[in-house]
């Protein structure tokens, strides 16, 4: 799932999508619409009108939202009397890994707003908070999944997330889990739930459903400045007169250097100081070599 806006609980987000004819953005012919539905489905906003801004360009004013939940966005108008959808994805997530605030601050460049637009900064650090988790095995701030497995017949079922934080809701066969039930699942970091009233993930295909939380409370320190380090790195390169391609150069003063690469060497992002902080955390989770 491609997220295109990413809210923090129980803070108002905007929503935001642009409508385009071949490559020229277009307006619709009137209003535009919204629907949004939570990841189980049901409805949290239908038909409700977005505001046009610049030409093509429609908003939606999020209210905050009390729980992390993956959203669906449809937006629907009429374009020279075709109707037309399309579906952007918001993530509401428990924390960020630094604040635009921070990451403006961490590099005098940054302070031009015209050449580094604000959401060319979200985008680059919702990039590196999944990138960090894809090699670590764990989100740094708390995030929702809604999965479905198959029933182990045990009291226990491991989920690919570590650091369950809450189990949020679940099913059996289709039938919800009770407040009850819910409160029985004891959570753990290694990435279980364990159900400690007796009762079993009753076997079957793909017969649970489940919704939580995961990931830490927020970012150690070493994992906020590994994360601006290689936010930089990734907004500012294009001020480097280094072909992406390279791996070594010649200084004008003399002298040549290697360049540590992603994916070359072991290293991940191709930063030693910030895949030395990854590793650390990779090797703390059990299983996980």
């Amino acid at each position: 799932m491609t997220i295109n806006d990413r809210a923090i609980r129980n803070q108002p987000a905007t929503l935001t999508t642009m409508f385009y004819n071949d490559e020229a953005p277009v307006s619709a012919d009137a209003a535009v619409t919204v629907t949004i539905t939570k990841a189980d489905g049901t409805t949290l906003a239908s038909a409700a009108a977005a505001t046009l801004g610049a030409v093509g360009v429609y908003t939606y004013a999020l209210a905050p939202q009390a729980l992390l939940n993956y959203l669906t966005v449809v937006w629907t108008g009429s374009f020279s009397g075709v109707t037309r959808s399309q579906t952007t994805f918001c993530e509401i997530r428990g924390g960020q890994l630094f604040s635009l605030a921070e990451a403006r601050a961490s590099d005098t460049a940054l302070s031009d707003t015209t050449k580094y637009p604000t959401q060319l900064l979200k985008d680059c650090r919702g990039e590196i908070e999944d990138e960090f988790e894809r090699i670590t095995y764990q989100s740094f701030v708390p995030r929702f999944r809604r999965v479905t497995r198959d029933g182990t017949g045990t009291e226990r079922m491991v989920m690919s997330e570590r650091r369950i934080r809450t189990l949020l809701a679940g099913s059996l066969y289709g039938v919800a889990l009770t407040t009850n039930d819910l409160a029985a699942v004891s959570p753990t970091i290694w990435g279980e739930l364990v159900r400690t009233d007796g009762g079993f993930w009753t076997s079957g295909y793909r017969n649970v459903v489940v919704e939580f939380e995961y990931g830490w409370d927020g970012p150690p320190a070493d994992v906020r400045k590994a994360a601006l380090t290689r936010f930089r790195t990734r907004v500012v390169e294009s001020r480097s007169g280094i072909p992406d391609r390279a791996t070594s150069f010649a200084a004008p003063e003399g002298g040549t250097y290697a360049m540590a690469t992603a994916g070359r060497n072991g290293w991940q992002t191709g930063i030693p100081d910030v895949d030395a902080v990854l590793q650390r955390y990779t090797d703390s989770i059990p299983g996980i070599a």
